[in-house]
């Protein structure tokens, strides 16, 4: 711990980003989008110098060889299924699970003739036979929550390998292709090192229920290959629900970009960030807020998988709460795909959950939501607002704080969680003097030096010396800085005393 007590990013959030986001890729162009014809979009393939580890796959001239010399995040691939005018992209998940790298490519779209066909390309990368079942891979969705199931039956590729010659008994149509996973051993496709192998499969939904809804699908094959699915509409990929905020007036947020508001989107918008609510009520304890960026456009976002940020309006300017600093790894979404991420608010100090975002401190007014995936052409960023209702936010100094001479006049606080490090001595005292910026309590409460002297502050304090490691005080101040801030119409001005 640092001091802070806002939000973060654990490990496994950290790498299930890493996982999940990185992905990118291609798509159907806006004159397949716009059209009614079943189209198919095959990833480009483009010319480029093999790496070490892609120069032992043989044939590599082959189209299926270049694919895979590729960025991961170009062997993707687009189709449509007219009977219900979906659109579906096609992304492989990075995994060193397995040997085999790979990506894919629809040889036929979804029409009332047939299901759409998808042939996975893999290609053996270790130092031994590899030998995959070809066995149904079931999907789920996975953005939005739901129980909506998809799955990939075992066919013959069109160029060959193994399937099964049965294939009709396994699916219908009632108005969209359906199927069951039959039981049996379906024949494996063995693949040597440095060799490529393919396994053709159908899309269809199970045997009961919707025929796959909007939203992302992710499927785990058995030789630890993963990948998602992307399905929207195709003449109408924006949202499906209206927002509560439609027609309000708020301010730009801060930064570079112009703001795309989930509350501006309507049925034709392609890209746009949905919250799984857009109020929440933290007077009995945690809520917790599911926040998706969907791509349905022809374009790969870029930028930051990690970053977000969350924002509280105040008498008309943004002030940003949290995040705490992030790396930055760079991520690319694809067409179809979705970024997710899970906050836990609450009004009082945050859990420390490690499979999801906890936020604290949070008071009573409206705020924003604001993810860090972006155009690369138009670097517009993509915000949802949403309404908290608690009361208003109290100060109180962070646990860990030991403070000598509370309630006098000059109070001197230790902060460091580690124990022993006071390399770093920041003062603070009321002034007269005009405030250098702003700042709301929120803000105060996820900021270790602004948290732990201002906080300590009672009727008869002039000044709170607070003495703490130089990492946590470089946060807000350099060495013998000053600062000048505003809250709640008192400026309290804080420097560094560092020796």
């Amino acid at each position: 711990m640092d001091g802070r007590s806002g939000s973060r990013v654990t490990r496994r959030g950290y790498l299930g980003l890493l996982g999940a986001v990185g992905l990118a890729g291609c798509s159907a162009s806006d004159g397949e989008r716009a059209g009614s014809e079943p189209t198919v979009t095959a990833a480009p393939l483009p010319e480029s110098t093999p790496t070490p580890r892609d120069r032992r796959v043989a044939g590599s001239n082959s189209a299926a060889a270049r694919s895979l010399d590729a960025p991961w995040y170009e062997r993707t691939a687009t189709t449509t299924l007219s009977p219900t005018g979906l659109t579906v992209a096609f992304h492989p998940r990075p995994t060193d699970v397995s040997s085999l790298v790979g990506g894919g490519r629809f040889v036929r779209p979804g029409t009332a003739d047939g299901p759409a066909r998808l042939v996975l390309e893999l290609a053996n990368t270790g130092e031994s036979t590899v030998s995959i079942p070809h066995v149904p891979v079931p999907g789920r969705i996975v953005t939005p929550r739901g129980d909506a199931r998809a799955f990939l039956l075992p066919v013959r590729p069109p160029d060959g390998g193994v399937g099964d010659g049965n294939e009709r008994d396994r699916f219908w149509f009632d108005g969209y292709w359906r199927g069951r996973r039959r039981t049996g051993r379906e024949r494996d496709l063995s693949i040597d090192p440095g060799e490529l192998g393919s396994l053709g499969y159908v899309l269809v939904a199970g045997p009961e229920g919707p025929a796959l809804p909007v939203g992302t699908y992710a499927f785990e094959t058995r030789f630890g290959w993963t990948f998602t699915l992307g399905v929207w509409r195709t003449d109408a990929p924006g949202p499906a629900d209206a927002s509560r905020f439609a027609g309000a007036d708020v301010p730009e947020l801060p930064g570079d970009g112009a703001t795309e508001w989930f509350h501006h989107a309507d049925r034709n918008t392609a890209v746009y960030l949905h919250p799984s609510t857009e109020q929440v009520s933290l007077s009995d304890g945690a809520e917790t807020l599911d926040a998706a960026l969907f791509n349905h456009s022809s374009t790969t976002l870029v930028g930051n998988p990690l970053a977000y940020e969350l924002l509280k309006l105040h008498e008309g300017t943004w002030y940003p709460v949290v995040p705490d600093q992030l790396p930055d790894p760079g991520g690319h979404l694809p067409p179809g795909a979705t970024l997710q991420r899970r906050f836990v608010l609450r009004h009082d100090g945050p859990t420390d959950p490690d499979d999801v975002i906890p936020v604290g401190h949070l008071g009573g007014g409206r705020y924003a939501l604001r993810f860090g995936m972006y155009r690369s052409d138009t670097p517009r960023r993509h915000a949802a607002l949403v309404d908290v209702e608690a009361p208003e936010l109290e100060l109180s100094p962070s646990p860990e704080l030991r403070v000598d001479g509370e309630d006098t006049a000059r109070p001197v606080g230790w902060l460091d969680p580690d124990g022993g490090l006071f390399d770093a001595v920041v003062t603070a005292t009321r002034t007269g003097e005009p405030a250098d910026r702003t700042v709301v309590a929120e803000q105060v409460m996820h900021d270790p030096i602004l948290r732990n002297t201002i906080s300590v502050f009672g009727p008869t304090t002039e000044i709170v010396e607070l003495h703490t490691r130089d990492a946590i005080a470089d946060q807000l101040l350099p060495s013998r800085g000053t600062l000048r801030v505003s809250l709640r119409g008192a400026v309290y001005e804080l420097v560094r005393q560092d020796d």
